[in-house]
């Protein structure tokens, strides 16, 4: 066979391919080194019978396509990895110092926050009340304590007396 023409795997006929998977006919490494991947790819039968007929030609023609399949697979775990991990941080995370009450106190006596003001976070406005403020921390101070912070933090009479009215059953006895 002469260097410039190529082998016309794809005109193999069906019968022949048969008889080169039973062993009937044998196929010269000469011929067998001009087989590449994109001829298996467009001729599944004969990718068949190169697979069984030829494991280590076969072998050596797909190594590329199985390294590029191997490194997809470890990308697509990476990535999912990364998303677990990711869902991981946007659990709550209940004993977090910044979502303690001493913390909320310090907030609001350090931004001043109070009837007129707003807390703005990334850009988005929060209008702050005091009494959902109580209620998330109710069972955490008694009546006492809850005036008393409430006192210090500047609330109206007011309302620091319709506040403790509304959670006195909530709070730590």
């Amino acid at each position: 066979m002469k260097e410039d023409k190529k082998f016309p795997w794809d005109k193999i006929p069906g019968r022949d391919l048969l008889k080169i998977e039973t062993g009937e006919l044998k196929i010269s490494d000469e011929i067998l080194e001009t087989l590449t991947i994109e001829e298996l790819f467009n001729n599944p039968k004969l990718a068949v019978v190169i697979e069984k007929a030829y494991p280590r030609a076969y072998l050596a023609l797909t190594l590329p396509v199985r390294e590029i399949n191997l490194l997809y697979f470890i990308r697509l775990a990476e990535g999912q990895i990364k998303a677990v991990e990711d869902m991981a941080n946007l659990a709550p995370y209940i004993d977090d110092q910044k979502k303690s009450l001493k913390h909320g106190i310090k907030v609001i006596k350090l931004n001043k926050l109070g009837k007129k003001n707003e807390l703005w976070i990334g850009g988005v406005p929060f209008k702050f009340e005091l009494s959902r403020f109580v209620e998330n921390y109710a069972k955490e101070k008694t009546y006492k304590e809850w005036r008393e912070i409430l006192k210090d933090l500047r609330a109206t009479k007011s309302n620091i007396e319709r506040i403790l009215e509304k959670y006195k059953s909530r709070f730590k006895k």
